[in-house]
């Protein structure tokens, strides 16, 4: 999903939201993640997920063309860990699935059981 998408899609959720207001959340979320980060701010969505930053080190690394040496230097990386609800969310199976799942997990506790 591009931004202008994910902009559209917002503002028809969003009953009363025009495309140019969503616009100008979505930017000013962008800005605000940018000045947190620049700050080593951690940033704590509930139920979605936690932005922290940490600093990469230094290392050296090779063009895989032609072999030479290449400096890559330090610089901050942002991490991103995922809120329980969120995940639960994205890898949730269908009924069935969890059915089929709990059957196998009964099955092999019979079978332990047994031995």
């Amino acid at each position: 999903m591009t931004r202008a998408e994910f902009i559209r899609l917002l503002a028809m959720k969003c009953q009363g939201l025009t495309i140019r207001k969503a616009d100008q959340g979505v930017r000013a979320i962008i800005e605000e993640l940018t000045v947190a980060f620049d700050e080593d701010k951690r940033v704590e969505i509930r139920n979605f997920g936690c932005f922290t930053t940490k600093q990469s080190f230094s290392r050296t690394g090779a063009n895989p063309r032609t072999g030479e040496q290449i400096n890559f230097g330090s610089h901050k990386v942002v991490r991103f860990k995922c809120g329980s609800t969120f995940h639960d969310q994205v890898n949730k199976t269908p009924l069935a699935q969890q059915i089929d799942l709990c059957m196998e997990k009964t099955a092999e506790k019979v079978e332990t059981a047994q031995e």
